[in-house]
């Protein structure tokens, strides 16, 4: 596990959620609800919802509600509850929800790699997206390998080239793991 200071889980959660609201036109109320959504699917019986989100009156009304609801835990005027993690990461984008599990798999220095499932269609999303990947990592590196060294002047390309690198490994241990789940004895390899 890493040693030294984090922020709380939550935070990085937040940040993350912060971030997408700022670069993109969603309310929080919009977001609430995707939220919501999510929520009531992955908890489906009301009596295991830890979240009490508002619904049954006017929907405009409990839009404004659960946005406020949502937002007051995201500004932390009151605790952020474990249960609504998932349902919040997973109202981002795939490209915000991937950076964000990577952040949060960062902090006990592991990846987040999906699980791959072995079927035709998304084998051949899944090459191109390693595809994809691996040439979006390498034009990352160009700047950072233009002088021949990696060194302090590289830091402006770092993250970027680090994201990149992340995301490509990512992509090719779920092949591996495809590849060696079709061995009958998997220890042997």
């Amino acid at each position: 596990m890493k040693t030294g200071i984090h922020e709380p889980r939550s935070m990085t959660i937040k940040r993350h959620v912060n971030d997408y609201m700022l670069n993109t036109n969603i309310s929080e109320q919009t977001f609430a609800e995707n939220v919501k959504t999510i929520y009531h699917d992955r908890v489906p019986d009301p009596d295991d919802r830890v979240i009490k989100f508002h619904e049954g009156r006017d929907a405009y009304e409990d839009m404004k509600s659960n946005g406020q609801l949502l937002f007051r835990m995201m500004k932390a005027h009151v605790k952020f509850p474990s249960d609504i993690e998932e349902p919040v990461v997973l109202a981002l984008p795939d490209k915000e929800q991937r950076n964000l599990r990577t952040a949060l798999a960062a902090r006990y220095d592991e990846l987040a790699v999906p699980i791959p499932h072995n079927e035709p269609e998304e084998n051949i999303y899944s090459l191109s997206v390693l595809l994809k990947t691996t040439g979006a990592t390498i034009e990352s590196l160009a700047p950072i390998l233009a002088d021949n060294k990696i060194d302090e002047a590289d830091i402006p390309h770092a993250k970027k080239a680090l994201q990149g690198i992340n995301q490509s490994m990512a992509e090719l241990i779920r092949w591996q793991k495809a590849i060696t789940d079709i061995f009958p004895d998997k220890h042997d390899n």
